[in-house]
């Protein structure tokens, strides 16, 4: 009797500790459902959804080397609006209107005042006017005149403040041959320069990704092939010819920022459209593609919707690309002589003016040449770190 008693107390336990793992079970799997704890639950469970935009952004700024090109390439953006507004020279026009324009030629730069120049006979007689009525100006050194020439050593910059009064002759860097502050030039130059490969890349982008997405999509019926042909006659034809076919169309004296971007646009938008129809052929076949179009997605929302952004990292590098080489065409163009734009400056007008005063001041040269290549070298870095953070098959393999 006693026996029984034990086992019935041992059931009777082991039922009442079974109830309570149950209990504590079940407070443990369901605590989720209390609506206090609900939205931290379904956090720590699913997590937050992740905006695209975003995760671009973050896997774009983990690219040190990327990062650091865009923010030079900003820099020099900014600083080609700001400069040209804050000088007090222009681009186009010589250092200072009191002066006279023969002295403001070839200047050199203002932390270097002192300049050695053959004077003639009428120039080097004004001089000594301002030597004899100012004591504290004296020529630094002479030679025996030549030939009605007077080989001087004597500061510039006092000269040129003292002879015209009021002129307020200054120029950081010097001036050209033509008498206009180098400092300016360049900045303005470069704006322009940077502003024209801009809307060209951007507008050779819109034509060339949407005709070269629906080429890619049709590729073997008669809309790829007829117009396929048409890119590749005007794409093995150099584009320097169809440039100098437009610009005499267009006339010589009639070139100007908008006519350079018309006849730019007109001839890059097929380079884009050949690389964008390439791209889209590897992937309008792919199973996301067949299982938008058996779901009944739309032509147009297979092609833009589904298959571009699978090509889009691409396209970026492209479009980056273009403006550096809009840039390089215009500065080529120019110094070569195919161009003249001394009335509107880039660039390439800067390199050409520059030749003639290498021996005598170097930053006509550099400065173009240093905001040229750090421009072009940042955007290439730029390029290579948009490819890496928009398309889809590098961020897989990672």
């Amino acid at each position: 009797m006693s026996n029984l008693n034990k086992n019935n107390d041992s059931k009777q336990e082991f039922l009442t500790n079974t109830t309570t793992i149950n209990v504590e079970l079940n407070d443990a799997l369901f605590k989720f459902i209390d609506a206090k704890d609900t939205g931290k639950s379904s956090t720590s469970l699913v997590g937050k959804p992740r905006l695209l935009i975003v995760d671009i952004i973050k896997r774009f700024i983990k690219n040190y080397v990327a990062l650091f090109a865009l923010i030079l390439i900003i820099l020099i953006s900014l600083l080609c609006l700001i400069f040209p507004l804050i000088s007090p020279f222009s681009a186009t026009q010589v250092l200072a209107e009191k002066a006279d324009t023969i002295w403001l030629t070839e200047l050199p730069p203002s932390y270097d005042p002192i300049v050695t120049e053959s004077l003639s006979t009428d120039r080097y007689d004004m001089l000594k006017k301002v030597v004899d009525a100012n004591p504290n100006f004296t020529i630094i050194s002479k030679d025996i005149p030549l030939n009605n020439e007077h080989l001087v050593t004597y500061n510039k910059y006092l000269f040129l403040n003292l002879a015209f009064p009021g002129a307020n002759v200054n120029s950081l860097l010097g001036t050209n041959a033509q008498g206009i502050d180098i400092w300016t030039r360049t900045w303005t130059a470069a704006r322009d320069s940077i502003t024209l490969a801009f809307l060209v890349a951007t507008t050779d982008a819109v034509i060339g990704i949407t005709v070269g997405c629906i080429l890619g999509f049709n590729a073997g019926k008669w809309v790829d092939t007829f117009f396929s042909r048409i890119i590749d006659v005007i794409i093995n034809i150099p584009s320097i010819i169809w440039f100098l076919m437009l610009m005499t169309i267009v006339g010589k004296q009639n070139i100007n920022q908008f006519s350079l971007y018309l006849i730019l646009s007109s001839i890059g938008w097929v380079y884009m459209v050949n690389n964008t129809r390439l791209w889209m052929i590897t992937v309008k076949d792919q199973e996301f593609i067949l299982a938008a179009k058996a779901v009944g997605c739309s032509t147009q929302r297979q092609i833009f919707i589904h298959g571009l952004p699978m090509i889009i990292g691409k396209l970026a590098t492209n479009y980056v690309r273009r403006i550096v080489i809009v840039i390089l065409s215009i500065s080529s163009l120019v110094f070569l002589g195919f161009l003249d734009s001394s009335d509107n400056p880039n660039l390439g007008t800067l390199l050409k003016e520059a030749i003639p005063l290498l021996d005598i001041n170097f930053w006509a040269l550099l400065l173009p040449s240093l905001i040229l290549l750090l421009f072009s070298l940042s955007a290439q870095f730029v390029a290579n770190g948009l490819h890496d953070a928009l398309d889809p098959k590098v961020v897989r393999g990672r």
